[in-house]
């Protein structure tokens, strides 16, 4: 059994959410995903245990995407207003 590779994973999860942004969740298919990679469909099931799993990473993978950016954008400094209603 081939071993996952975390970079072809990131490419795999990016076709696959190309391809529900341009034709919607109902159109993904492992067969699409694939070609859109440039690998044979059976590749897709190393990382994926069908649609609905690719599905739920592809969902999961774009949370934790969220979930940094909101982090990242939070600040636990006060803003100006913030510092002035103190005073």
């Amino acid at each position: 059994m081939k071993k996952k590779d975390e970079s072809k994973y990131e490419t795999i999860i990016q076709a696959a959410i190309q391809i529900i942004v341009t034709e919607g969740a109902a159109s993904l298919s492992t067969t699409k995903v694939a070609k859109a990679v440039g690998i044979s469909q059976s590749n897709i099931y190393i990382y994926f245990n069908n649609k609905a799993d690719m599905l739920t990473q592809v969902f999961e993978h774009e949370q934790a995407v969220m979930r940094d950016m909101l982090v990242t954008s939070i600040t636990t400094e006060p803003t100006l207003a913030g510092k002035v209603r103190v005073w």
